[in-house]
């Protein structure tokens, strides 16, 4: 055991509570916690514990801190915060592979609509279901909903202001509330049948619209009988979808975990109302046993925003399965079960969720095999010194020759690795000069990259000749020549057949470009990071650009300097904002006089 652990270990409680292992530079490598402190510290140092993340602690800690807690539950807690504060490098961080949507109800309004959100923030009872991985397919399954339950789908503004129909009601979607061809009774009826049905609850709800479809029929009002009958098949046909439980009001996660080659997969199944629902896949590195990672899932997928079920399935229990079963309770606001299956239809999902973790991970590795087929090529085509395991490219911006900007997106093993993206507010160039702009940040960059140890294999510019001249004499005045470094610039419109036309890609040192095939796999991945470079650098330009346009529109006002501009649009959030602001509202402002203000609202006016 190092000298720092025994220390330590001898200092350490036999306590709950959480451990924070730290490197040379005093930076969190690693949180954890423990029912006894003491004896989950001493684990790591001259155990047979397998797990990678010891291995990596044992080499790079150098210091430990602790924190005791009054029980394992609120470990647990802080666990998860200091992980959040910390961002340590060797905790599983666990990463969507999309968005999340929920849909949202508020029955308390007057007309009531459904929404497809990303939040589940809103007024005090409002309803959420979810959640929904595609914003494709909750829009989808709303306008399906809409087909049955015919509610609204406008904004108030437009249902408090038209005085006629919209499309919606002509196609059967809506019951126009506003032109007041429906009660409020009525709509509250249909809104609860909706709510119903999301809840899982449809007993009764088929007899509910057929006893109305009967009412209708016997007041001889034909029509209305005929939509009632038509949303009665409706909701039948979604009522018959395939049941995975046999209870059929189940709410269950199963989580699927597969670990090999230095990767784990997850995946958690969705069911609900006995029917999956949805599905999430993370992709992490292997670094925990399968406990450890449970752990992990169950401390970071579940939110505010996406609520544990009434049951989440894993594949074996993590240490104090308990406290994260008390912890997940407190987040629904009701009991969750956590727990494993050994048979039968849970047993059988979990085998599901297991397989689908499998033949995530296979997917992954013949991803990674082919972008390791793409490195290599690029290596070879370029005549690169390096693998170009970590490629970063550079393009500069400007809005007609201001608010110029610098870009740089960053690729890790041929994926855009989003973390290490960067943009630059040019500081010695404020004049539309490319060459001179792409110099300043290269500069910058490996600078800093240089006093961090952290360079990339290769350099992609968005350019020719001139640009390329200028990187290799940042990278030779630093001391950073070991970075090789292409310049690709874009074809020049030609009748098709012309080489002219074509990406053409200037290598240090040669007099006349490369051009390759325009589907050759090499180019297609240097043209893919030149163009995310170019996208970042045109929207940070664009940004700026925005932004001094509403300081100008303030500062143009008399009595309105920069620090007071600056003031406003931090006390009102926009122009707009304090456009729509009385003379007496935005005078309570710090430094703002009557005067002043019904100055500024005039002079805002006129330009709207």
């Amino acid at each position: 055991m190092l000298a720092f652990a025994i220390e330590s270990c001898a200092r350490i409680p036999a306590e709950s509570g959480v451990y924070l292992f730290r490197d040379a530079a005093g930076k969190v490598l690693y949180v954890g916690k423990a029912k006894r402190l003491r004896d989950r510290v001493r684990s790591y140092f001259g155990s047979d514990d397998g797990r990678p993340v010891t291995r990596l602690i044992e080499g790079r800690a150098r210091s430990i801190d602790w924190v005791i807690t009054s029980d394992e539950k609120q470990a647990l807690v802080l666990e998860n915060s200091l992980i959040k504060q910390h961002k340590p490098s060797l905790n599983v961080k666990l990463r969507d592979d999309s968005l999340y949507f929920s849909l949202q109800i508020d029955p308390r309004e007057e007309w009531p609509r459904l929404r497809v959100v990303r939040r589940r923030k809103g007024p005090v009872g409002s309803l959420f279901f979810g959640p929904y991985t595609s914003v494709r397919g909750a829009r989808r399954l709303v306008r399906e909903l809409n087909s049955i339950f015919p509610l609204r789908s406008c904004d108030d503004e437009a249902l408090h202001n038209r005085s006629r129909p919209c499309i919606e009601h002509e196609i059967g979607r809506c019951v126009a509330p506003c032109i007041a061809a429906c009660t409020s009774a009525e709509y509250q009826r249909i809104v609860g049948d909706l709510i119903g049905l999301l809840r899982g609850k449809d007993q009764g709800i088929v007899a509910g619209i057929e006893e109305r479809m009967h009412a209708a029929a016997e007041a001889l009002e034909y029509e209305r009988a005929a939509d009632l009958r038509d949303r009665i098949a409706a909701v039948r046909s979604v009522l018959q979808q395939p049941q995975l439980s046999r209870r059929g009001d189940s709410e269950e996660d199963v989580i699927g975990i597969v670990r090999a080659g230095g990767r784990a997969a997850i995946c958690v199944l969705q069911v609900r109302v006995g029917v999956l629902s949805g599905s999430t896949h993370y992709e992490v590195a292997d670094r925990e046993d399968v406990p450890g990672l449970v752990e992990a899932i169950l401390s970071q997928h579940y939110s505010e925003e996406r609520k544990p079920p009434r049951s989440v399935l894993v594949p074996q229990l993590p240490e104090g399965a308990a406290a994260f079963a008390a912890l997940l309770s407190d987040l629904r606001g009701g009991a969750t079960k956590v727990r494993t299956a050994s048979r039968g239809p849970s047993a059988r999902l979990q085998e599901l969720a297991t397989r689908n973790a499998q033949l995530r991970l296979e997917n992954a590795e013949e991803q990674q095999g082919a972008r390791a087929a793409v490195l290599a090529a690029v290596q070879q085509r370029f005549q690169l010194r390096h693998l170009p395991a970590r490629i970063e490219g550079f393009d500069i911006s400007h809005q007609a020759g201001s608010h110029v900007t610098g870009s740089c997106v960053a690729f890790l093993g041929g994926h855009p690795d989003a973390a290490r993206y960067r943009s630059y507010k040019l500081r010695e160039v404020q004049r539309n000069d490319d060459f001179a702009a792409m110099e300043e940040v290269l500069r910058r960059r490996i600078t800093r990259g240089l006093s961090e140890g952290d360079l990339p294999d290769l350099l992609l510019l968005d350019g020719g000749p001139p640009q390329l001249a200028r990187a290799l004499r940042v990278l030779r005045e630093t001391g950073a020549s070991q970075v090789d470094v292409l310049a690709l610039a874009k074809g020049r419109s030609a009748a098709v057949g012309s080489e002219r036309g074509h990406e053409r890609v200037w290598l240090p040192g040669a007099e006349a470009p490369l051009i390759l095939d325009a589907q050759d796999p090499a180019l297609l991945l240097l043209m893919r990071v030149r163009d995310e470079a170019h996208r970042r650098a045109l929207r940070h330009s664009r940004t700026l650009k925005r932004g001094s346009a509403v300081k100008s529109a303030l500062e143009s006002i008399p009595g309105v300097g920069p620090a007071r501009a600056r003031g406003l649009l931090r006390s009102f959030g926009s122009v707009a904002a304090i456009r729509k602001l009385d003379a007496a509202t935005l005078a309570a402002s710090k430094g703002i006089s009557t005067a002043l203000a019904t100055r500024i609202l005039e002079q805002l006016r006129v330009m709207e």
